[in-house]
């Protein structure tokens, strides 16, 4: 991909990306008023991630270094919370978008389930 030029890699990375963002409300919004920083949003801040069955994606008091909100593409996550019952996501979901605009504090801990990306 180094011969390719950033602003075609900036579309190529918009056309992959945005179906995930595109899912929360805000994005979608965000995109009719400013398609331009949306397209830098999906080539720069966006990222995949695979994880397999029983994978720790975060942790009960966790404060993360680099704060990320994350969309369920595909698989089932299990969110576990002390004293409450576990409760199951899948595709589609959004989890933890508290943390891209707050000093956030995981409550829970969530694990794959299955394979998840």
């Amino acid at each position: 991909l180094q011969s390719i030029s950033v602003p075609v890699l900036v579309e190529l990375h918009f056309e992959i990306n945005s179906r995930a963002l595109f899912t929360h409300p805000f994005m979608l919004e965000y995109n009719q008023v400013n398609p331009a920083a949306i397209r830098r949003v999906c080539h720069s801040a966006v990222s995949e991630l695979s994880l397999s069955s029983k994978d720790v994606l975060f942790s009960e008091l966790e404060v993360s270094n680099h704060p990320a909100m994350y969309f369920v593409m595909s698989g089932k996550v299990m969110y576990h919370k002390r004293l409450a019952s576990p409760k199951y996501f899948q595709n589609g979901t959004q989890l933890v978008e508290a943390a891209l605009w707050t000093k956030w504090t995981h409550c829970g801990t969530l694990c794959a389930s299955t394979e998840t990306k």
